[in-house]
C-alpha cells in the first residue's frame, strides 16, 4: 500500500496563526522563524518542542512587538507594499483569477508559456530561481492582456536521489520531506505574485501522474525501444545505485564522496539511437538559441566513416579467425595505422592477451574500471595503456601492428576499438611517443613538402606512402576526400570493411537502484525469467510503503526488501513471478509533464487529443542552460515516439526555448595564508591550491585601483570573485528576506532590470534601491504623498481632463517601447521606458486619468501588485488581469519637428528646429532669429534661397569686398568684439595665407585684454565728460595711484578734475598704442613660422573630396605615448587586408620614428606624424594630437572613415568584418550623452559653449569624413576648451598650502567632452550612432588625480580567454543611466554587435588573443622575447 499522510492529525498542536487557511502576512514570518528555530510547520510533522501554551504566549508577544514596530516602520516605507501585496495575492487565489478554463475557446489565439519545473529541495528558493519565473510571468500577463488564452502552470519534479539520500541521513521518509519542501516552494512562489494556474499543479510523485509515465514506458517496450542489456555502469556501493558519468569525480561520487566502481549490470535501456537522425534533422526548424542546438548536435555526434576488419595474428605469425573491427572517420589514413587500441571492457580482450602480459593487462583493467567515462576521455590527462602481447594485420599493407589496451577508448562508443594513426592524430601521437611506437606519415599538407614532419597533422591534404601492390590499393597523390572514397570502395569489394555512419549518442540507461522513483511496470516469471509488461489496466503500479529504504549493499535495489510487493503472479497465466525492483531515473517524469499540464485531471488518457492539438507545442519554454542537452534531448525523444503512435500532433514539444542567465552570489573576498598563518598577497603566489584561504568580511575590504585589498594592510591583495549561489558557499540570498524589506514587485523588477535575461549577472542587494524608488515614485505620482503618520489618501490625484498632445506622445512612446521589449524578452529596457515616462509625468501640472490608466496597464506585467492597487484606486472594481493592453498610436510616434540644416553660401553654419510642414518663408524667418545664424545674415543682401522641405535651407548672400587697409579706428568702433568674432574676422582677412585661428590665439589674448580694459571705459568717459560722479566712482583706484601728481597739479593752480582728465587721456593713449602694436605683430605673423606648421595644416590645401568615388579606406589613427606595444597583434590584423582599404597614422612623442628598431610590424614603418606634439594624458594636448591625426588623414581623399585608437586597443574581429561594418554605416560612432550630474561644465565657457550643448562620452571615436573635417578644422570651440576645461592637478606634498588653492580650480577632463560637445553645437547629433565601437570595462576606484571615480580596467592574460571575449562580442545594447536611454547597436537599421575594438589590453592578453585565434591563428611564442 502506498503511504497515506493525514496532515490534519497534528494540527491541534499548532498555534492558531499557523493552521491551514490563515493568510500569514509576510512581515510575521521572520519572527516565527526566530521563535521556533528550524521547526517550520507544514502540516506534516509536530512542530512544537515546548507546550502549546508557552508557544502561544511567545507568539502573541512577538506579534505585539511586531505591531509596534509596524507603526514606526509605516513612515519609513517608500510605499505600502506590505499591505498591497498580501491583499492582492489573497484576491487572486480566492477568485482563481488565473485559472485557465477547461473548455477551449478556439476563437482566441493560445499562448503556452512554461518554466522548467523545479526540484523542490529542502533549501527552498534563492533569488536566482525567480529570474526565469518572473520572465515567464511577465509574458503570461502580457499575453492575457493581448487577448490570448494563456496556459501558465507550475508543478514539481519531486522524485530523485537527493530526497532519498536526505531521508536516509535523517530517518525521515522521502515522501514527508518532499511534501514539506513542495509546501515551502509553493508559498514562496505565491508570495512573489506569479500568475500560475494552481488548479493544474502536478507532482511527478503523484500516482495519477506516474501512471502515465509507466504507460509511456510500456509503449516504448511494445515497439522494441525499451530493452535489457548487460552494460558496464558506475556503481556506488555506499549509495547503492548506479551513477551517471557526470555524477562521478575522480573515482568517487559527487554527492558524499563515496567510492565508485565500474561493473557490468543488467540494466533497462531505451533505444534513443533509433531516433538519432530525426533528433538531429529537426533541430533546424526550432526557434532555439544556436548554442543549445549546437550542443545537441555535438551530443548526438553524427559522423561518416568506415568499419575496417583487422585479422588477429597469433604468436606464430599465423592469421586467426578472430577479427577486430574498428570504426574510423579517416579511412584515407589506413596506411598510417601503426597500432590498434582496445577498450578495457572489449569482449575480445581476455582471449587476446599473451601469458606474459596478462597480469599487467588485468591490473590496468581494474584501475580503469574505477574511472568514469568522462575521466577516461579528458583531453588534458596523460594517456596510459598496456601492450597485450598480440598483433593484428593491417588489411591495406599486410603489416603486423601491435594491439594495446587503453582507457581513453570506450567500449560504448563505436566498436570499442580504434586504429591509431599517430602521424595524423594528436592523442595517438602522444601515446606513440610515450611508448615508442612507429609513426608513418601518409598525408602531406597542400601548402608544404614532406621533408620534415615533427608534429601530427590532422588536416586534409594529398596522400603519400599509401600504396601496396599485394592488396591492390593505391591512393598516392589523391586528395584526402577522394582517397577516403577509394578506400571504402576497396574495403567493400575486398570484404575487409564497409561504409558506416556512427553516432556519439548512446542508448539511454533507464534504471536506478533506488527507492524514491517510479516503479518499472514489468514482472519476471520465476521459471523462465521472461519479462512481461504489467497490463495497462493495472496502472499505476504504486510505490510500496517501505520503512527501510536504505541500500541493500548487494547491488539489489531497496525495493527488493518489499517481499509482499515483489512476489506476484502473472495475471494471464497465473504463474509465480517477481516485480522489477529497479526504478526509473528522475528524467522520466520530466520528459512529458508539459503534456499533462494541458489536461491534468484526465484519468482515461495521457492527454485529450483536442486539448493537445489546441495547446501544443509549448510556445515559450524557459529554464537553465544546465538542461540544454539531456533533459531537452530525452523530452524530444519521448515526444517523437508519442507522435509516431499518434498520441500527439506535433513533431517537437517546444517551439521556442530560452535559457536564462545565472544570478551569481554577491562578490566574496578571500585572503591567502601560508602554512604559518601569515597573510600573503594574491599577486605574489603562483598556485593558490598550495595556500590556505580565508573569507574576509566586506567591511574589512577596500578598493585600490582595479584591485581589492585589506583596509588594515593595503599591501595584501585579496581575491574577489562572485560564485554561483550555493548553500556550501554561504552566498544564498533568500527571496523572503528581500520581499520583507522591499516587496515582491521590487524583487521582480530588479531581477528583470539587472540586465538581459539570457546573461549571467551578479547579485547586489543594494541595487534593488533603484527600482524600489521607481515604484515609490510611480505610487506617489498617482496616489499623492504620504501624511506625517505614513498613511496615504484614498483614490488618486488624477483628473478627468483631455490629455495634451505632449502627454499623449510620452504615453504612446512608452507603450510602443514596452510592448516591443516584452515581445523581444528585453525586459530591462522595457523598465527603462517606463522610468522615462515617470520622469516626464512628474513635470506635468495635471495627470489625466486616461494617461495614468494606460500606464498602470503597462506596469501590470512587471509589478502586478502595485498595478492592481492603482487600478482599483482609479475606480475599477475588477482585476486588470484581462484588461486590453493599450496599443501605440503611430500618429504620436512620429516626430512633428525636424532638425533642418542651414547653409550659407554652400557651407553648413548651423541648424534650426522646424515643423515638418514648415514653409520656406517661415524657415528663413527662424534662421534669421537664430543667434548662431543671424550674425552671418545681419546687414547682408540675400541673393537667393534654396529650400527643400524638411531637408535643407541654403541661403546665398552677397559677400562684402575685403578692405585693403585695416585702420585703428575700425577696431575702436567695435570695442566689444568677442573672441570668436575676432577669430572669424582675422581669418576672413587672411584667407590668402590660409592661417588657422588657433595659431593666432596666443597673440590675441593680450590684445583682447587690452580692448576689454581700455575701450569700454574710453567710450563711457571720452564722450560723457559731464557725468562727474560716475567718473569718480570708476577711477577711485587711479586716484590713489596718482596722489603725488594731484598734489603737484593743485600747487600749480589746476583743478583736480583737469589733472584727472590729463592722466586719463594719457592712459588711453598708451593703452591704444600697445593694442595697435600687438595687433600689427599678429598681422605680420608669417606662414613660415615653425609653430604654425607644427600645430595645424592648411585648410585650403586639403582635398575635401565629399563626392569621392574611388575605393574608400578606413584610417586607423593611433594615439600612443611612444612605441606601439601591441604592434604584433595589429600587424597580424592588417596582414590579410587589402592595403587599398586602409591607412595608418601614428601620433607619438616628437622625434620618435617607427622603423625596424622600434616596431615588429612593417605596417607601422614611418607612419608617425612629423608634426607631433608633447601630449599630457587627460589634458587638452590630447585633443590637439587627435586634430593633428585627423588633419593628416584628411589629406588623403580616399580616407572616408576615421578610427581613433589608443596604444592598448585590440581588434575583436578580423579586418574584413570591421571594414564592412564601418562602411555599411553612414553615421559616426560617438559615445555622447547628457550627464545630469555633471560638474565639469565651466560657466565661463558661455556663450561660446552653451550648457545645453555640453556632452560627455568616450574619446575613442569613429568618424565619417564630414564630421572628421569639423573636428580638424575647429578653431572656435577648441580655444575655449583649452582655456576653461582643465584637469585639476594632483595633490603634491612639495606644494604645501598651494594645494588648497589648486584644489579649488575647476576640474574638467577635455578629451571626454570635446568631440561630443563640438558635434552637438554643430547640430550633428542626429547623424550619430551615439555609442562607441571601442569596449572599455570600468570600475570605481581611487587615483592620485581624483578622490573616487570610474577608471578603465586593464585586461590581463587571464581575462582574455574565449569566454570573456565572447561576452563582449555578444553585447547588443548599451544603457545610459543618466538619460534612461538604451542605445541598441544597429548598423544600417540591422541589430549588430556593439563593439569591434576593446581596450585596455596588456601585452600578455594580446598574445592570448592571437594564440587562441581570436583575431586569427598565431603562435605567440615567436614574439615572447622581442621588445622594441
Amino acid at each position: 500500500m502506498p503511504i497515506q499522510l493525514h496532515t490534519s492529525t497534528r494540527l491541534h498542536h499548532l498555534p492558531p496563526l499557523l493552521r491551514p487557511g490563515l493568510i500569514l502576512p509576510a512581515y510575521h514570518r521572520p519572527i516565527l522563524r526566530r521563535q521556533f528555530g528550524n521547526h517550520e510547520c507544514f502540516g506534516v510533522s509536530n512542530c512544537t518542542k515546548s507546550s502549546s501554551k508557552n508557544t502561544v504566549t511567545v507568539l502573541v508577544n512577538a506579534i505585539d512587538a511586531q505591531k509596534t514596530n509596524e507603526q514606526h516602520e509605516k513612515v519609513k516605507r517608500a510605499y505600502p507594499f506590505h499591505e498591497i501585496e498580501p491583499k492582492w495575492q489573497h484576491y487572486w487565489e480566492e477568485n482563481k483569477t488565473f485559472r485557465t478554463p477547461d473548455e477551449i475557446d478556439t476563437s482566441k489565439p493560445k499562448f503556452y508559456v512554461l518554466d522548467m519545473f523545479p526540484y523542490p529541495s529542502g533549501a527552498g528558493l534563492h533569488v536566482g530561481h525567480p529570474l526565469g519565473y518572473t520572465a515567464t510571468d511577465i509574458l503570461a500577463r502580457f499575453k492575457r492582456m493581448q487577448g490570448f488564452n494563456v496556459l501558465h502552470p507550475m508543478g514539481w519534479d519531486a522524485f530523485g536521489l537527493p530526497a532519498e539520500q536526505y531521508a536516509i541521513d535523517t530517518g525521515t521518509h522521502p515522501k514527508i520531506t518532499t511534501l514539506r519542501n513542495i509546501s515551502r516552494f509553493r508559498s514562496q512562489l505565491k508570495s512573489l505574485g506569479f500568475s500560475y494556474d494552481w488548479d493544474r499543479e502536478i507532482s511527478t510523485t503523484q500516482p495519477d501522474y506516474y501512471k502515465w509515465t509507466q504507460w509511456i514506458f510500456l509503449q516504448l517496450l511494445k515497439r522494441g525501444l525499451a530493452y535489457q542489456a548487460e552494460v558496464p555502469v558506475n556503481w556506488c556501493p555506499a549509495l547503492g545505485t548506479v551513477l551517471a558519468n557526470e555524477e562521478v569525480i575522480d573515482g568517487v561520487s559527487e554527492r558524499g564522496g563515496h567510492p565508485v566502481i565500474r561493473k557490468p549490470m543488467r540494466q533497462w535501456m531505451l533505444r534513443i539511437t533509433a531516433y538519432a537522425d530525426r533528433l538531429l534533422e529537426d533541430l533546424d526548424d526550432l526557434d532555439w538559441p544556436e548554442s543549445i542546438k549546437e550542443m545537441q548536435r555535438n551530443w548526438i555526434g553524427r559522423s561518416q566513416g568506415a568499419e575496417l576488419n583487422f585479422v588477429v595474428i597469433n604468436g606464430n605469425g599465423q592469421e586467426e579467425e578472430k577479427r577486430i573491427t574498428v570504426y574510423t572517420t579517416r579511412p584515407d589514413t589506413i596506411f598510417g595505422a601503426t597500432y590498434l587500441v582496445l577498450a578495457p571492457e572489449h569482449p575480445f580482450l581476455s582471449s587476446l592477451v599473451s601469458e606474459a602480459q596478462s597480469k599487467h593487462v588485468e591490473e590496468y583493467r581494474e584501475h580503469a574500471f574505477r574511472k568514469s567515462d568522462l575521466e577516461r576521455t579528458e583531453l588534458q590527462k596523460e594517456k596510459t595503456g598496456v601492450f597485450t602481447g598480440c598483433y593484428a594485420k593491417n588489411p591495406a599493407n599486410g603489416e603486423a601492428v601491435p594491439i594495446w589496451v587503453a582507457d581513453y577508448v570506450l567500449g560504448s562508443y563505436g566498436t570499442g576499438a580504434i586504429m591509431a594513426v599517430p602521424a595524423h592524430d594528436t592523442r595517438d601521437f602522444e601515446f606513440a611517443m610515450k611508448y615508442t611506437i612507429p609513426i608513418s606519415w601518409v598525408v602531406r599538407p597542400d601548402d608544404s613538402d614532406c621533408s620534415n614532419f615533427e608534429k601530427p597533422y590532422s588536416g586534409e591534404g594529398s596522400m603519400i606512402n599509401s600504396s601496396c601492390s599485394e592488396s591492390g590499393l593505391d591512393i598516392n597523390g589523391l586528395p584526402s576526400k577522394e582517397a577516403a572514397s577509394r578506400v571504402i570502395q576497396w574495403l567493400e569489394k575486398s570484404g575487409n570493411g564497409k561504409k558506416k555512419v556512427n553516432y556519439k549518442l548512446r542508448d539511454w540507461l533507464f534504471a536506478r537502484q533506488r527507492y524514491w522513483g517510479e516503479p518499472i511496470p514489468v514482472i519476471f516469471l520465476d521459471d523462465t525469467g521472461e519479462g512481461i509488461p504489467v497490463p495497462e489496466t493495472e496502472l499505476p503500479l504504486t510505490l510500496p510503503e517501505l520503512d527501510d529504504f536504505t541500500p541493500t549493499g548487494t547491488g539489489e535495489p531497496p525495493l527488493a526488501k518489499a517481499d509482499s510487493w515483489v512476489i506476484t503472479k502473472d495475471p494471464l497465466s497465473g504463474k509465480p513471478a517477481r516485480r522489477e525492483t529497479n526504478t526509473m531515473p528522475q528524467w522520466a517524469g520530466s520528459c512529458w509533464y508539459y503534456l499533462r499540464f494541458m489536461d491534468p485531471k484526465n484519468s482515461s488518457a495521457l492527454v485529450d487529443k483536442a486539448q493537445e492539438q489546441y495547446w501544443g507545442p509549448v510556445d515559450v519554454y524557459v529554464g537553465g542552460a544546465e538542461h540544454a542537452v539531456l533533459h531537452l534531448l530525452y523530452a524530444r525523444f519521448w515526444h517523437k515516439v508519442l507522435y509516431d503512435i499518434d498520441a500527439v500532433s506535433t513533431k517537437e514539444p517546444f517551439k521556442c526555448v530560452i535559457n536564462q542567465g545565472i544570478i551569481l552570489g554577491e562578490v566574496q573576498y578571500t585572503a591567502c595564508k601560508d602554512d604559518e598563518g601569515n597573510l600573503i598577497s594574491a599577486d605574489s603566489i603562483d598556485e593558490l591550491a598550495e595556500y590556505k584561504q580565508e573569507r574576509i568580511p566586506e567591511e574589512k575590504v577596500m578598493k585600490s585601483g582595479d584591485l581589492f585589498v585589506l583596509k588594515d594592510n593595503p599591501n595584501i591583495r585579496l581575491i574577489a570573485r562572485a560564485h554561483k549561489m550555493s548553500k556550501s558557499r554561504g552566498n544564498v540570498i533568500n527571496p523572503d528576506d528581500v520581499v520583507l524589506e522591499y516587496g515582491a514587485d521590487s524583487l521582480r523588477l530588479y531581477e528583470m532590470f539587472m540586465g538581459p535575461l539570457r546573461d549571467s549577472k551578479t547579485w547586489n542587494t543594494s541595487g534593488i534601491d533603484g527600482v524600489h524608488r521607481f515604484l515609490a515614485r510611480s505610487w506617489r505620482l498617482v496616489v499623492g504623498s504620504a501624511s506625517p503618520t505614513g498613511s496615504y489618501p484614498d483614490g488618486t490625484v488624477t483628473v478627468d481632463e483631455k490629455p495634451s498632445f505632449e502627454q499623449l506622445r510620452s504615453l504612446h512612446r512608452c507603450i510602443d517601447k514596452v510592448t516591443e521589449e516584452i515581445e523581444g524578452t528585453r525586459f530591462n529596457t522595457g523598465i527603462s521606458a517606463m522610468m522615462e515616462f515617470i520622469n516626464a509625468a512628474y513635470k506635468w501640472d495635471k495627470l489625466p486619468r486616461s494617461i495614468i490608466e494606460a500606464f498602470v496597464l503597462l506596469l501590470a506585467p512587471y509589478a502586478p501588485h502595485m498595478a492592481e492597487e492603482l487600478w482599483s484606486r482609479l475606480g475599477h472594481p475588477n482585476s486588470l488581469a484581462y484588461e486590453p493592453l493599450p496599443k501605440a498610436d503611430a500618429a504620436y510616434l512620429k516626430e512633428s519637428t525636424v532638425v533642418l540644416p542651414v547653409q550659407i553660401n554652400g557651407k553648413t553654419r548651423g541648424t534650426i528646429q522646424v515643423e515638418e510642414s514648415c514653409t520656406e518663408e517661415e524657415a528663413f524667418r527662424l534662421a534669421s532669429f537664430d543667434t548662431k545664424l543671424s550674425k552671418f545674415l545681419d546687414g547682408k543682401s540675400v541673393r537667393k534661397r534654396i529650400y527643400v522641405q524638411g531637408k535643407i535651407l541654403n541661403i546665398v548672400i552677397d559677400m562684402p569686398k575685403k578692405a585693403k587697409v585695416h585702420q585703428t579706428a575700425s577696431l575702436a568702433s567695435s570695442p566689444s568684439l568677442s573672441l570668436r568674432q575676432l577669430c572669424t574676422k582675422e581669418q576672413n582677412k587672411r584667407q590668402s595665407t590660409s592661417k588657422q585661428c588657433e595659431t593666432k590665439k596666443k597673440h590675441l589674448v593680450s590684445s583682447l585684454k587690452c580692448f576689454s580694459l581700455s575701450f569700454a571705459p574710453f567710450n563711457r568717459h571720452l564722450f560723457n565728460e559731464k557725468k562727474e560722479e560716475k567718473e569718480q566712482r570708476e577711477f577711485k583706484p587711479m586716484k590713489k595711484k596718482s596722489a603725488a601728481a594731484m598734489a603737484m597739479a593743485a600747487t600749480a593752480g589746476m583743478s583736480v578734475r583737469n589733472v584727472l582728465w590729463l592722466w586719463w587721456k594719457l592712459l588711453v593713449l598708451v593703452s591704444l598704442t600697445i593694442c595697435v602694436l600687438a595687433f600689427l605683430k599678429l598681422q605680420n605673423y608669417s606662414l613660415s613660422d615653425s609653430e604654425l606648421s607644427s600645430s595645424t595644416s592648411s585648410i585650403s590645401s586639403r582635398s575635401r573630396a565629399v563626392d569621392y568615388t574611388g575605393n574608400p579606406k578606413v584610417a586607423f589613427l593611433f594615439l600612443v605615448r611612444r612605441n606601439l606595444p601591441l604592434d604584433f597583434l595589429w600587424g597580424n590584423f592588417f596582414e590579410n587586408a587589402d592595403t587599398g582599404n586602409f591607412s595608418i597614422y601614428v601620433h607619438s612623442e616628437p622625434g620618435f620614428v617607427f622603423d625596424e628598431s622600434t616596431t615588429r610590424s612593417t605596417f607601422f614603418y614611418n607612419r608617425q606624424l612629423t608634426n607631433s606634439i608633447k601630449v599630457a594624458w587627460g589634458e587638452s594636448s590630447m585633443i590637439q594630437a587627435e586634430k593633428l591625426l585627423l588633419g593628416a588623414a584628411l589629406d588623403d581623399p580616399a580616407n572616408q572613415r576615421f578610427v581613433l585608437l589608443s596604444d592598448s586597443c585590440v581588434p575583436l574581429y578580423n579586418f574584413s568584418f570591421i571594414y564592412n561594418y564601418l562602411m555599411a554605416s553612414r553615421r559616426s560612432f560617438v559615445d555622447s550623452f547628457l550627464d545630469k550630474k555633471d560638474v565639469r561644465y565651466n560657466p565661463r565657457m558661455s556663450p561660446y559653449i552653451p550648457m545645453s550643448k555640453w556632452r560627455k562620452g568616450s574619446q575613442w571615436i569613429t568618424l565619417i569624413r564630414k564630421h572628421a573635417e569639423v573636428v580638424a578644422d575647429d578653431d572656435a570651440v577648441f580655444p575655449v576648451f583649452k582655456m576653461f576645461c582643465k584637469r585639476r592637478p594632483p595633490l603634491e606634498a612639495s606644494k604645501g598650502k598651494k594645494n588648497i588653492k589648486l584644489q579649488k580650480q575647476h576640474n574638467c577632463i577635455p578629451d571626454e567632452h570635446y568631440v561630443q560637445t563640438l558635434l552637438a553645437i554643430h547640430g550633428f547629433e542626429g547623424e550619430l550612432e551615439r555609442r562607441t565601437i571601442t569596449y572599455t570595462e570600468w570600475n570605481e576606484s581611487v587615483t592620485n588625480m581624483e578622490k573616487k571615480g570610474w577608471h578603465p580596467i586593464t585586461f590581463s592574460y587571464a581575462d582574455a580567454g574565449l569566454v570573456q571575449i565572447k561576452r563582449i562580442k555578444d553585447i547588443r545594447n548599451v544603457y545610459y543611466e543618466s538619460e534612461y536611454r538604451t542605445e541598441w547597436c544597429r548598423n544600417n537599421s540591422t541589430l549588430a554587435p556593439c563593439f569591434l575594438i576593446a581596450r585596455k589590453f596588456s601585452r600578455g592578453a594580446a598574445m592570448r588573443l592571437l594564440s587562441e585565434g581570436i583575431v586569427s591563428p598565431f603562435d605567440a611564442s615567436s614574439i615572447m622575447n622581442l621588445t622594441p
